[in-house]
């Protein structure tokens, strides 16, 4: 008797013990709460199949709106999420920082809107195709996105904090303060990316208040590729790449980031001028000849060369007509035909040199190459007619009849 008395007692104690752990279980564990609404374009009407995602406290959920164009995100965590809705041919649309209470539904509908017809160019090539198509290169970690801020329609705006500059923008980025990066949320789009991720962009500056990242649109790329010049990292190597450059994808970090200094040094040279000299040489008619290299001037009617030096900002400015015409990438000759004047351009920048030669009938001149040619020489021109060294010297006539140069 006495054992069987003891064995009740065991059981009833283990019961007990059970039940207070099962009610501390419930009284510790918070109640799931949840979001809900509808998917409507800007006549009100609904859309049924609208993909709705919510991302935070450490989870993504995704579901579909019904017939009805409604949908429901159940047992979330309470906390603060992202939500996106998303529906073929309209533009995606976030909603940032929705709160999710326990036991409870946080109402959320969406109006989206037809996306544009896209009238974009789409950059074809590689790494370095891509470097000369964008106004700014840029290591970031996405940091947040301010509600407070207006989004572009069409675009989502991140808060990204710079880690590295690899192609400065025009006009310069802080180091120390975040930038504006917008992502296009037109039909087909990708969800933005998360808060958290690093990814190096190529970037445009735009009038909408931030960068806009090149080949955004998903309509360049076709359905579900990412055709946006973007290198998304993780877990120390890149996961998604651009369409163009998928070899990419598994490299890591480092050794991508390097090439991209390499870039930067061939790109971007770090020397604040570049040398130069210019020879407009028409036998028996015009001659003129610019030698930054040895500091002379000379042309058709000057007896010596003369001294000739150029300011700091006369150099820089030289030196952005140079990069921005791709100098060192062009022929040595640019269809050169004996006989005719000749023309050269010989550069010197950060280590490399690099002469370009052509003739002055060539049909080369309205291509790319030649207006960035045409750029240099109209830099070199308007040096040359202030500069006070040429100023002193009797007047550049052409020899041929008196007149100025034919190249002017």
């Amino acid at each position: 008797m006495k054992a069987s008395h003891l064995g009740t007692i065991g059981v009833a104690l283990l019961m007990v013990l059970l039940s207070t752990a099962a009610l501390s279980g419930a009284q510790t564990t918070a109640p799931f709460g949840s979001i809900a609404g509808c998917v409507s374009d800007m006549t009100t009407q609904r859309l049924p199949g609208a993909t709705v995602v919510a991302t935070g406290e450490g989870v993504r959920r995704t579901t579909v709106s019904d017939d009805r164009g409604c949908y429901e995100l159940t047992d979330l965590r309470p906390g603060s999420y992202r939500v996106t809705a998303r529906y073929p041919g309209f533009d995606n649309v976030t909603r940032d920082r929705v709160a999710v209470m326990p036991v409870m539904v946080s109402p959320l509908d969406f109006t989206t809107r037809i996306s544009p017809v896209c009238a974009c160019l789409r950059v074809l090539g590689d790494l370095n195709d891509q470097w000369k198509s964008a106004e700014a290169v840029l290591h970031v970690r996405v940091a947040a996105s301010d509600p407070d801020q207006v989004h572009p329609v069409g675009y989502y705006r991140h808060i990204a904090a710079v880690l590295n500059v690899f192609k400065e923008p025009p006009g310069g980025v802080s180091r120390t303060s975040p930038v504006d990066v917008l992502q296009e949320q037109s039909g087909g789009s990708r969800l933005p990316f998360d808060i958290g991720q690093e990814l190096v962009v190529f970037l445009k500056a735009s009038g909408i208040g931030g960068f806009v990242i090149v080949n955004d649109s998903p309509r360049l790329a076709g359905p579900a590729a990412n055709g946006m010049v973007a290198f998304l990292f993780d877990g120390g190597r890149i996961v998604e790449a651009p369409l163009d450059l998928t070899g990419y994808l598994g490299m890591e970090v480092e050794p991508f980031l390097e090439e991209l200094r390499v870039a930067l040094r061939r790109f971007q040279p770090r020397e604040p001028a570049a040398d130069f000299a210019i020879l407009f040489n028409n036998p028996g008619c015009h001659y003129e000849y610019i030698d930054t290299f040895r500091g002379t001037y000379s042309h058709h009617g000057a007896k010596a060369p003369v001294p000739f030096t150029l300011s700091e900002e006369q150099r820089r400015t030289l030196l952005a007509a140079i990069m921005a015409a791709d100098f060192f990438e062009l022929p040595a000759s640019l269809n050169n035909i004996p006989g005719e004047a000749r023309y050269e351009i010989d550069v010197r920048n950060d280590g490399v040199r690099r002469a370009v030669s052509w003739s002055g009938s060539s049909q080369w001149y309205g291509s790319e190459a030649g207006m960035g040619i045409s750029q240099i020489m109209g830099v070199v021109f308007k040096i040359l007619e202030t500069h006070p060294s040429v100023q002193g010297l009797p007047a550049r006539g052409d020899g041929c009849n008196g007149g100025p140069p034919a190249v002017r």
